[in-house]
């Protein structure tokens, strides 16, 4: 037997996908996986607070999480680009750079700071070359 899919029944399947794969986000699960982990890197010191405060955090989180309330997965990185796209045209290009880290013959971003130490400053260096000015009269 030859079945032929069509858009429509690939567009439909894509996003029975997705939904299954929504909901398996949103599951009480991977919530409690999730807190798992995150009560380990409490445990650990590894999360930059004190163990009381990371704690209460990680619960929160396992808590918005099984609300469907945690973005974990890319919010980050939308809410930065929006950002800059909010930004006048000529300051665009250093704003997204300072966020990707990507540098290029002309620009260099430096990262400085810490969650924990209260900050990351983030900050883009472009170097543009003038033209010598043009050499007016002689010189006296």
């Amino acid at each position: 037997m030859i079945r032929i899919h069509t858009p429509l029944a690939v567009a439909r399947l894509a996003t029975v996908a997705a939904l299954g794969a929504a909901s398996l986000l949103l599951s009480p699960a991977w919530a409690d996986s999730q807190y798992q982990q995150d009560r380990a890197n409490c445990m650990s010191g590894s999360s930059g607070q004190d163990r009381a405060t990371c704690m209460k955090e990680a619960a929160a989180a396992q808590h918005e999480r099984r609300q469907g309330g945690v973005d974990t997965y890319g919010g980050h990185s939308r809410n930065a680009v929006a950002r800059c796209e909010a930004m006048p045209a000529a300051d665009r290009a250093d704003c997204m750079a300072r966020i990707t880290g990507k540098t290029s013959t002309n620009r260099r971003v430096k990262t400085t700071g810490s969650v924990a130490g209260g900050g990351i400053l983030r900050e883009t260096t472009t170097t543009t070359v003038v033209p010598a000015p043009a050499a007016s009269g002689a010189m006296k």
